[in-house]
Formats: C-alpha cells, structure tokens, sequence
C-alpha cells in the first residue's frame, strides 16, 4: 500500500499568510498609504477654503496615527470636523470594521486549530504534489514490469531506499518521499509506537487507491504427492479457526512489550485543547495589555508636563501678551 506523510505542520509564519494572502497583505498596505494621502489632500482643500479643520489632519505624521488608530479600532485623539473628511473616515470606519473581522475571525481560527497541512488522499493527487517516491529495491519490479503510465511517472521520480526502516524513517522523519509498505510492517509499526507523534496523531495516512499489490503465503508440494490434500486441510482449518490470525497478535504483542513503549490506540486520535495549546494567544493580549498601560500613563505623563508648561507661560505674561516687571519701590 502506498503510504504518504499526513502529520506534516505548517511553517512557524505560514498561517500569517493563510489568513490573507500576499497580494491581499500588499493591496492593504496600499490602502494605509492612499489613505494617509487622501485626508492630507482633503485636508489641505480645507485650510484654502477656509474650512475650519483640527491641527490633528495638518501634518503626516498625525495623520498615519489616526488612519492606523482607526485599523486598530482604537479611538483617534480629535475627531474630524469637516463634512469631506468625516465623510472619507465614515468610509475608512466602515473599511476597517470589515478587514478586522475577517482578520480575528481567521486569527481565532490559527490559534486553535492545530496547524497540519491537508494530506494526500490519492495517487492522482500524489502525482501533481511532485512529491518524491521511494522504496527498497524488491518492490522495484512491481512498477517496472507494467506498461501502467502511473507506474511509469512514479518509477521515473522515485529514489531507492538501502532498506524498508530507511524509506519509513525518510517519510515520517523529514516527510520527503511517499513509500511503499506492507500491511505486516504497518502493523509492527503501530504496535511498537512508531506510527503517531507525541499527539498520537498517525505520521503516515495511506492512499484511499493506494494499493500496489496483493499476495498470500503459501506451501509449495510436488503436485500428485499425498500431502497436498493433507496440507491444503490443515491450512484451510487453520485459517477458519483464527490461528493464524492468533499466531499474528502473540508476534505483535512481543514486539509490544519489548519495544516497551506507550502505544496510541483508535480512543487516543483526539486530544482537548488545554492552556499550553492557546498561550501564544494569551502571551499576545498581555503584550497588548502592556502597550495600553504604558501608552495611558505616558499621556497623562506628557498631559500633566504641558499643563505645568502652560501655567508657567501664563505667569510670565499679561493679559495683552506683554511680560509682567516686578520693581522694588
């Protein structure tokens, strides 16, 4: 059966871009920059027809403040005046509104969902995914000897492998190749804990048209001998009666016990998503929470150091703007 990797995560940065795209991620920065440029037309259209407008919508830099305030739905520090630019704001709210839902929804989505990429489910698909194929050397001749063009497009890409352990290492460890293994292998595999990670989710998913071939074991008798009748008897019983399968479980159940580790069963596919899933999360809102506190007490900071400047200006002048002398009489 062909086999191929199916546990496989996504790149650290991967699902940033999952939840827009490149060009979206380009068309928005665009969108920042047009903008900051349109309420910097509109408010210079304002200050020639004497449209009384705030300080806050005269130079660039404040005005990229508010434009990004706005993304990040917070509140800009003076609201617009004018009819032109509280128009262009309404539109950049409403802009801003649908781009963050999509963003927190897609984001809530990265954080819970565990991050694997979707696996390969057919041979067809294999094919397109330009995935490289291994197998040992005595599978070879299962490929070469068909004139199947499938078989022909895999032996053409594939690479052999020193032994079946290798091609399975190759596939679960560095997910680079698609391989072929026997059902017998499969099964020593799961029961000596080598088919699932640390979530007990499976390394290797096979293909729903995956099958490459079937065989049976048999003994081979000079056909005429009286045996022949004697064994095809005996094999026949023991097939009925669940010994063979019997023979089977003791041989995995040994290996069980002397690879002596934990083996996944179909109850352990799942697992629930605890605090150690979601702390990135809860590390981003704190990060966040921090910004808030220090960007509170920088303005009030900042709010009491203009108070204390204009209160000393105010005692330096008059009322006509003239500076006060104090003579001594």
């Amino acid at each position: 059966m062909w086999y191929t990797p199916c546990n496989v995560k996504y790149q650290r940065w991967s699902p940033f871009f999952k939840i827009f795209s490149v060009d979206m991620w380009i068309c928005f920065a665009f969108s920042l920059v047009l903008a900051v440029i349109t309420v910097c037309c509109i408010s210079n259209y304002g200050h020639k027809s004497h449209l009384h407008q705030s300080n806050s919508y005269s130079n660039i830099s404040s005005i990229t403040v508010n434009i990004i305030a706005v993304v990040l739905s917070v509140s800009v520090n003076t609201q617009p005046r004018s009819a032109p630019l509280r128009l262009f704001f309404f539109c950049w709210v409403c802009y801003s509104v649908a781009i963050s839902t999509v963003f927190q929804a897609y984001l809530t989505i990265f954080f819970i969902e565990p991050g694997y990429k979707e696996p390969i489910k057919t041979i067809e698909e294999m094919l397109k995914s330009k995935k490289i194929f291994g197998f040992s050397r005595p599978y070879e001749s299962l490929f070469t000897n068909t004139s199947d063009p499938v078989d022909s497009a895999i032996v053409k890409d594939a690479v052999q492998c020193p032994d079946d352990d290798t091609c399975f290492m190759w596939a679960t460890l560095y997910h680079n190749i698609s391989t072929v293994i026997d059902d017998a292998e499969v099964e020593y595999y799961r029961k000596i804990g080598y088919w699932a990670d640390e979530y007990y989710r499976p390394l290797l998913c096979e293909l729903e048209d995956g099958v490459v071939t079937t065989y049976g074991f048999v003994f081979i008798v000079r056909n005429g001998r009286i045996s022949l009748e004697l064994i095809n008897d005996v094999m026949v019983h023991i097939e009925e009666g669940g010994i063979f399968l019997h023979i089977k479980k003791r041989s995995f159940d040994k290996w069980k016990i002397e690879s002596k580790l934990h083996v996944p069963t179909s109850a352990d596919t799942y697992y629930a998503i605890n605090i150690r899933h979601l702390q990135t999360a809860f590390y981003l809102l704190m990060l966040g929470y921090v910004l808030a506190v220090v960007c509170f007490v920088t303005k009030i900071i900042w709010h009491r150091y203009r108070s204390k400047g204009r209160g000393r200006t105010n005692t330096l002048h008059g009322p006509t703007g003239t500076t006060l002398c104090h003579g001594e009489t």
